[in-house]
């Protein structure tokens, strides 16, 4: 299955609101493209567009560099960015753990630092037990 559509999967799933779907099919349209933000909040609004762009990497030389400034949009933005960032990781993880060991790896060597940014105690305990089990393998 196409990653948008998994993590769209994830965030119905894990009972997400309507904004935290739709942004799952927008989550990495400033990445992955000359969309600008501006034309996400025009075309989806903005409370779409806040989700898309909190979770959309920074500047940087290398990924802990990019992901610093995302870190920050997260925490920013509220738990429907942070749902939306689980929701992306576990399809990835989930993606990656038979077919891309060497990603698999990456992610689970940067899940302390990822927990330590956007774990918030009683807040999305279902999706980061999940993301647990799935690092566990």
């Amino acid at each position: 299955m196409p990653h948008l559509a998994d993590v769209v999967y994830y965030a119905s799933y894990f009972n997400s609101s309507k904004n935290v779907i739709a942004a799952a099919w927008l989550h990495d349209i400033l990445e992955d493209t000359p969309t600008t933000r501006a034309e996400v909040e025009a075309a989806f609004g903005a409370e779409i567009a806040i989700l898309v762009d909190a979770v959309t990497d920074g500047p940087g030389s290398n990924r802990a560099e990019r992901h610093v400034e995302s870190f920050q949009k997260m925490r920013a933005a509220g738990e429907e960015a942070r749902r939306l960032k689980l929701c992306d990781r576990i399809a990835n993880v989930s993606n990656c753990a038979f077919h891309r060991p060497e990603l698999y790896k990456m992610y689970l060597k940067e899940h302390p630092t990822f927990k330590l940014e956007l774990h918030f105690p009683a807040e999305l305990e279902e999706l980061w037990e999940h993301l647990n089990a799935l690092l566990a393998r």
